[in-house]
């Protein structure tokens, strides 16, 4: 038997969650770091860490993988009192006393390891009270274990990037710092920094098991393509790729928690996938999600609610949560995948931005598994609407993963793609209503559209559609009326006559000129408004993003809504005629696109993946 280390208590917290100290340990006395790399806690003060980074996922470790026993370890000098604890969810109380306190005291620096009662909670922890003044130095969970149980996993990180330094070198940092350290993981990690901007120095960060690759900017479907196949061909090979994104900020503790946990995994478990959570960069606590999934109504969206991680209560929920369900799938901010499955699934298709990777976890159909402390922080997406990407990029991409994988029905789809059509030309977007028929149009090009588009060149031209946002104080000096007076509602629009027409008429472009109101109503610009009695009779709206407190003015054009509504009932027609040819060509051309031929051929590179 020997000893494994399975997590590390993290003392204090990472620099982005600096102002969120319960993430990690719950107390009235912040632990300090002294000289020596030693951690001073308090006397009198309790240590509670029954929190999201330094609980323990009891209950999905006994399951998935050969550990059968725990021990919490800490390495310390002092006397105090430590509780072990259980955590489960309850009407009353989540927390739960493992047994009778423990009083400890050691003279110098010792390792005391306290063994956790067996126990059904789905998390466990414990409290540290402090007698006397104590330094620690570490503490971890570990376990005793057959050398025979101990998998080889060789873990391969996969970042695309294109421009965007400012968050990707300081995650360089960390991984070199990962890669010269004396953690198991370190002999046992490769990174692949695809470099679609080929803006990055290669030879600063050349050393082994570390590579730079100048890539086609083909965005971010080709530039995980790039590092699946430069992952496969390397030596040695991994068994695991770990996808993330390039604006994130990462944790080495979340590398390790994941590779210690692939690395004990039952044999029938081998081929799960391991889905980290994204936190929010503008508010750390709080959750976006950690493993996602397609509606049956047509949408891709969070399996779990948004959880707040401060508090227990929601840290419990989260780890509870059952994720084996139909049709989810992990994003690529992080997402850990077994080789052996990149190697049957292939590679993913050539959509550029937008979709790649619902459509390649749902080719997967993977079993998805969380753990608390695996994670990183990304910035939220609220207030970041750009229509050549939600309008074009999503639009066209989803119905080409849904033709190919059916994971809902196309019907639903359309009712959606048809209310954010009459929302974006009913609130006078036409550009936005543009590029939702153009996504549309190439869709019914089928896979050759996608086989050889220039997804650079084509995000660069939708992106002149894109809606212009002004800071507000310029729209209100042109209408001389605060925001605060835009936003309420004109008087006369509320006449019972007006009342009346507005009953049956729901379209302003279907109203004569001279009864439409010249004073701008607000609305909001990420495409979700609706009509309201009051946008029904305006001929300027001001759509308006509050965060960042811009906005831009439209006003109403019956010419090109005629224009774009002949389109559109052209489109429909012709949809309703193909739809069926087209989801057969885009499922017979999967093989194809998902090659590794085919992706050495679009990148350029020939030897890539031999």
């Amino acid at each position: 038997m020997i000893s494994v280390k399975l997590a590390n208590i993290q003392l204090t917290p990472q620099k982005v969650a600096a102002d969120h100290p319960e993430l990690y340990v719950r107390t009235s006395s912040p632990i300090k770091k002294t000289r020596g790399s030693l951690y001073k806690l308090l006397p009198d003060a309790e240590y509670d860490f029954s929190t999201y980074f330094n609980s323990f996922s009891l209950e999905k470790w006994l399951r998935y993988t050969c550990v059968k026993e725990v021990e919490l370890c800490i390495e310390f000098k002092g006397e105090a009192t430590l509780q072990l604890l259980s955590l489960s969810e309850g009407k009353k109380k989540n927390k739960h006393c493992l047994g009778e306190a423990l009083e400890i005291s050691h003279k110098t620096s010792t390792v005391a390891r306290f063994s956790i009662p067996a126990c059904d909670a789905p998390l466990v922890s414990f409290s540290f009270t402090p007698k006397t003044e104590c330094t620690v130095k570490a503490a971890w969970y570990q376990t005793e274990i057959e050398d025979t149980d101990i998998r080889p996993v060789h873990l391969s990180v996969v970042m695309t990037t294109f421009n965007n330094e400012k968050y990707l070198l300081p995650n360089l940092n960390l991984f070199e710092e990962l890669l010269q350290s004396d953690d198991p993981l370190s002999k046992a990690l490769s990174i692949h920094i695809v470099d679609n901007g080929k803006t990055l120095n290669a030879q600063k960060f050349a050393q082994d098991h570390f590579f730079i690759h100048p890539n086609k900017n083909t965005g971010g479907a080709g530039g995980f393509a790039r590092g699946m196949l430069e992952s496969l061909k390397q030596q040695p090979e991994p068994t695991h790729v770990l996808l993330m994104d390039d604006d994130v900020s990462i944790t080495t503790e979340s590398l390790k928690l994941n590779f210690n946990f692939l690395r004990l995994l039952k044999k029938e478990y081998e081929d799960l996938c391991v889905s980290g959570a994204m936190l929010m960069l503008e508010k750390p606590h709080i959750q976006h999600e950690d493993v996602g999934y397609v509606s049956k109504s047509g949408a891709y969206t969070s399996l779990k609610p948004q959880y707040d991680l401060s508090d227990l209560k929601a840290v419990i929920s989260n780890e509870t949560f059952y994720t084996e369900a139909e049709n989810i799938y992990s994003a690529w901010w992080y997402c850990c995948i077994p080789a052996k499955r990149i190697k049957e699934a292939g590679l993913p298709l050539p959509l550029f931005l937008r979709c790649d990777d619902v459509e390649y976890g749902l080719r997967l159909k993977p079993t998805i598994v969380t753990l608390n402390g695996i994670c990183v922080w990304h910035a939220s997406f609220e207030g970041r609407f750009r229509a050549s990407i939600d309008r074009y990029q999503y639009t066209r991409n989803f119905l080409i993963a849904n033709a190919i994988n059916e994971a809902c029905s196309e019907k639903f789809i359309m009712l959606r793609f048809k209310r954010s059509f009459h929302q974006d030309i009913n609130t006078f977007a036409y550009n936005n209503a543009t590029l939702l028929l153009d996504a549309l149009d190439d869709y019914l090009e089928g896979p050759e559209f996608i086989k050889y588009a220039n997804g650079a060149k084509l995000l660069k031209v939708n992106g002149e559609l894109n809606e212009r946002l002004a800071p507000l104080a310029d729209i209100e000096v042109t209408w001389k009326k605060s925001l605060d007076e835009l936003y309420r509602p004109p008087v006369r629009p509320h006449n019972s006559i007006r009342k009346f027409i507005s009953s049956f008429v729901y379209n302003p472009h279907n109203l004569p000129g001279f009864v439409l109101l010249k004073t701008p109503v607000v609305i909001n610009y990420n495409g979700q408004s609706c009509l309201s009695l009051r946008t029904k009779w305006s001929r300027h709206m001001i759509s308006l993003n509050t965060l960042d407190k811009t906005g831009a003015l439209r006003t109403i054009d019956k010419a090109q809504y005629a224009c774009l509504m002949r389109r559109y009932k052209l489109l429909i027609r012709k949809y309703n005629k193909k739809k069926k040819l087209v989801a057969e060509t885009y499922r017979g051309a999967l093989e194809e696109l998902s090659s590794h031929d085919y992706w050495r051929s679009h990148l350029g590179y020939s030897e890539i993946g031999n």
